[in-house]
């Protein structure tokens, strides 16, 4: 079982990001009320630059909260990824490998006991159905689990970047803050906030196309194992009959037939 963030864990992480968007709005809003104040204290023309950069500066302000909306919305849920993946692990890989001693023809208790042509064909027929045994785990549920689990943590480290990112944000509204609350500094504040938004958009953008990579690569993952069937001879499971076996009797001298099943000297 790979461990990994329960539910409880993710949301606080996603409680975390939805935090620090209202102090991005809340510190927005400061800086609104701060250029509306120092608006009455400047000349026009200095008044137009501090609104236009303000203006720019809400603008970008709404498109993080519109992209951030639409990923608060489906933020995706690394517990579950994680709990079907040790799902596919522990009760479909393990168990089903477990069983591929069965059908190991070195290990076959019946081959030490009998021989001959039908004992040929059973261990002839033991090799593909121990091959097609092992690739359950090998081809399959390996393959799956490990989709999952790596989608599971992309999830969270994408969530994780935002949070960082988030943080960063808040720090540098927190300065145009600062900076507007002042007659001489007000022209700066918008333009240190529109420079914090940028950062953001840069790292959301960066974070989201690293997501969209693991995914695409863990699907690509996922359908070429699928279109894989060599392991079963074709899409199917190898047989486990032989016209061989249809004489199982034990070897009666008086009736000559090499199909016949007979002990070992």
């Amino acid at each position: 079982m790979v461990p990994g963030p329960g539910d409880q864990e993710f949301r606080e992480l996603i409680a975390k990001a939805e935090g620090l968007l209202r102090r991005v709005h809340d510190k927005a809003t400061e800086i609104v009320n701060n250029v509306n104040r120092i608006l009455g204290m400047v000349p026009g023309f200095v008044g137009n630059g501090i609104r236009s950069g303000t203006e720019r500066l809400l603008g970008l302000l709404n498109n993080i909260h519109r992209e951030l909306d639409k990923y608060l919305g489906k933020p995706g849920w690394p517990p579950a990824l994680l709990s079907a993946g040790n799902e596919w692990a522990d009760r479909v890989g393990a168990p089903v490998s477990a069983t591929a001693g069965a059908a190991d023809p070195d290990l076959s208790p019946i081959l030490d006991e009998w021989k001959g042509a039908a004992a040929d064909a059973y261990k002839r027929i033991l090799g593909p159905q121990q091959k097609a045994i092992l690739a359950i785990k090998k081809e399959f549920s390996d393959v799956i689990h490990s989709a999952l689990t790596a989608t599971a943590a992309a999830i969270v480290l994408w969530w994780g970047s935002i949070v960082v990112a988030l943080v960063a944000l808040v720090g540098g509204l927190i300065a145009a803050v600062g900076s507007t609350a002042t007659v001489f500094g007000a022209p700066a504040g918008p333009v240190i906030g529109v420079a914090a938004c940028l950062a953001f958009l840069a790292a959301l953008a960066t974070g989201h196309a690293t997501l969209l990579g693991v995914t695409a690569v863990q699907d690509g993952n996922l359908r070429d194992k699928l279109a894989e069937w060599g392991a079963f001879g074709g899409e199917s499971w190898p047989i486990s009959t032989a016209s061989k076996l249809q004489d199982g009797t034990l070897r009666d001298p008086g009736v000559p037939d090499d199909t016949d099943w007979r002990l070992r000297p």
